[in-house]
């Protein structure tokens, strides 16, 4: 808090050359005194304190990595230069000033949730704040004493750093805010994988991605991930529609007995999209994996040349996902393993050039597969939302072609964006509000053509 002293909290100090080090620990009123110190510039760290680490709340189980970044949030540093025979003095935390109150209530079905961590950051410019964590009580209230008024993301993190992160942002004036309530969405997607032909995996990863619902104000945080080794569980999911996505490596599956290894080279990464309703529960799912599949795409000009650096767009052709994955290719060819055994579709783009339609292959568990993609001049759309009353407004913008397949994804509607194959397509627009307006557009080959659409 603002102006509050840190007794007890450890000092690390850096030379910047890396030639020298020192350390120290804060007294009762906040002070420090480190002595004997070799001249130079340094950096000097504070620790975050116990309190601060029990605030995160982080359950034990949870991935290293995010716990780390989040710790790290806590840690400050302050660049000092130490002159012989001189006192240098150094100050951390923000200048005196009022606090700024923000509080509200978590609830989940109804109920004061407890013990559920929060976390405050200024964004958009913010210069006064800092980031801060709180967790609510057994009434579900929390309270943030931030430094300064500005525009904060206050998120509610019910799972810790590897789950759901539910937030909203804030433009907090000097008298701050006590009714920011956050009510914990009931959704869940769990269950088991195994390998191929139901052998046992020593462990796996997986991710979900929030792919978005069109009409949710609250900021969800797109993807969290979780390594497991008997199942996946992600609780406290909004409505919408998610990606899962399920990796293991060969070297992960239990083989009978204790000789020899797995003839398996790869695991192919298992991609399934699902659609949630308000608080629905998606559980027991049973899910195997098998053996991987590899790609090599070859991406080449008009003169068959190759096609130097660009992307490619990759659908599953057998499954009810819309959205490509995305890849990047250099030198004009791009080798991907690790696919699921499928039906796929390809498409290729480089600078303002595509490929005029998408290729179809199919690949099969443990074998490679070689395909060639032609480019050609693309168009590009230029994209103008507007309401009702002919005001223009940010949405969020994505173009599809004529099978349904999502070429493009924006979260704001502002110039324009290609390069896509000559031809018809269709743009869909989705305000904050959930208000939607789609529109056709024809691509011209060399040219930008404009797309309206209005929200009413």
């Amino acid at each position: 808090k603002a102006g509050e002293t840190l007794g007890g909290r450890s000092i690390e100090g850096d030379d910047k050359q890396h030639r020298a080090s020192c350390s120290g620990v804060t007294d009762a009123t906040g002070h420090f005194l480190i002595e004997h110190v070799d001249p130079g510039d340094y950096t000097l760290t504070l620790e975050p304190g116990a309190d601060q680490i029990a605030a995160l709340a982080i359950p034990e189980d949870n991935d290293w990595e995010f716990n780390s970044d989040l710790r790290d949030d806590l840690v400050r540093h302050v660049s000092v230069s130490v002159v012989d025979t001189l006192t240098t003095h150094a100050v951390f935390g923000a200048p005196m000033r009022a606090s700024v109150a923000l509080s509200g209530t978590v609830r989940r079905a109804g109920e004061p949730a407890g013990s559920v961590r929060l976390r405050c950051a200024p964004v958009a410019g913010n210069r006064e704040g800092e980031v801060q964590y709180a967790k609510s009580d057994a009434s579900g209230r929390y309270e943030f004493a931030l430094n300064g008024a500005g525009r904060y993301l206050v998120q509610a993190q019910p799972a810790g750093s590897n789950g759901t992160s539910i937030g909203l942002t804030l433009d907090l004036s000097a008298a701050g805010r006590r009714d920011v309530d956050f009510t914990l969405p009931g959704g869940r997607i769990s269950g088991s994988v195994v390998g191929p032909g139901g052998v046992e995996l020593e462990s796996a990863r997986a991710s979900l991605r929030f792919r978005g619902d069109g009409a949710s104000r609250l900021e969800v945080k797109p993807e969290n991930s979780q390594r497991y080794s008997s199942g996946f569980d992600f609780e406290n999911l909004a409505a919408g529609t998610y990606t899962l996505e399920v990796r293991a490596s060969a070297s992960e599956l239990v083989l009978p007995g204790t000789a020899g290894q797995s003839e398996i080279d790869s695991l192919g990464t298992l991609v399934r999209d699902f659609t949630l309703a308000e608080d629905q529960q998606i559980v027991d799912l049973k899910l195997e994996l098998s053996a991987g599949a590899t790609l090599v795409v070859h991406v080449r000009l008009a003169d068959g040349g190759a096609a130097g650096a660009g992307e490619i767009d990759l659908w599953r052709s057998d499954s009810s996902g819309d959205e490509p994955t995305w890849r990047s290719f250099q030198g004009g060819v791009r080798e991907e393993d690790e696919l699921e055994p499928g039906s796929y579709q390809i498409r290729a783009h480089s600078g303002d050039l595509v490929s005029a339609t998408a290729t179809r292959v199919e690949l099969v568990a443990g074998q490679s597969r070689e395909v060639t993609l032609m480019l050609g001049a693309g168009g590009r759309l230029r994209f103008d939302v507007q309401d009702s009353h002919g005001e223009a407004i940010d949405a969020r913008v994505q173009v599809y072609d004529t099978g349904g397949r999502a070429l493009l994804s924006l979260p704001e509607s502002a110039g324009s964006a290609g390069p896509f194959a000559p031809g018809e397509c269709r743009v869909v627009a989705t305000d904050s509000a959930g208000r939607r307006a789609q529109a056709q557009a024809h691509v011209v080959a060399g040219e930008t053509s404009g797309v309206l659409l209005k929200l009413e």
